[in-house]
């Protein structure tokens, strides 16, 4: 199991995804409890967009391993594909209850708070990232856009310059920036 599993790393490494998914499961046929492999092979699984597998790989990798964080933003996102939005809010939040700074976990909340429309949910998470360091135009204009709706122009305006600052030719930015 351990030469199927180098293999497979090493075809993974090497942008063969299809042959390293194929090497994880053979691994998994002679040894259906290595724990890493079934996170691998659910991550190039969601990766190619393939969420059902994606989730059924994760499934057996966090059945053994429940506080695995990484594993449990990777079924989110999964969860999120398929718009089963519950069951990914409750992948997010364990991430979360297991490393309470996983800006993923962050992310993934925020991204469901803004598709359900929970403006507040969104404009809190998305204030959290920001304090835990994060620094993207998308983040900042994000957040902005959430504040101009609530009225707030002043931190609104202040967080559009961020993102202008990162990236000096964002017209969406440009063009809600002159609106507040």
């Amino acid at each position: 199991p351990e030469v199927l599993s180098n293999l497979a790393g090493l075809l993974e490494e090497q942008g063969q995804t299809t042959e390293a998914e194929d090497m994880y499961e053979k691994l998994l046929k002679k040894n259906p409890t290595w724990d890493d492999a079934w996170f691998r092979l659910g991550y190039l699984k969601l990766m190619r967009s393939d969420a059902p597998g994606a989730i059924a790989a994760l499934e057996r990798c966090l059945s053994r391993r429940p506080e695995w964080v990484e594993a449990q933003i990777n079924i989110g996102l999964a969860y999120k594909q398929t718009g089963e939005t519950e069951k990914a809010a409750r992948s997010f939040e364990c991430a979360l209850a297991a490393k309470a700074d996983s800006v993923e976990a962050l992310r993934g909340l925020a991204a469901l708070a803004i598709e359900k429309q929970d403006q507040q949910r969104a404009l809190d998470l998305q204030g959290k990232l920001i304090d835990l360091g994060e620094r993207t135009p998308e983040l900042f204009y994000n957040t902005g856009l959430l504040l101009q709706k609530q009225g707030n122009l002043d931190d609104a305006v202040s967080l559009y310059r961020e993102a202008l600052g990162l990236r000096p030719n964002f017209p969406e930015a440009l063009l809600n920036l002159g609106h507040a």
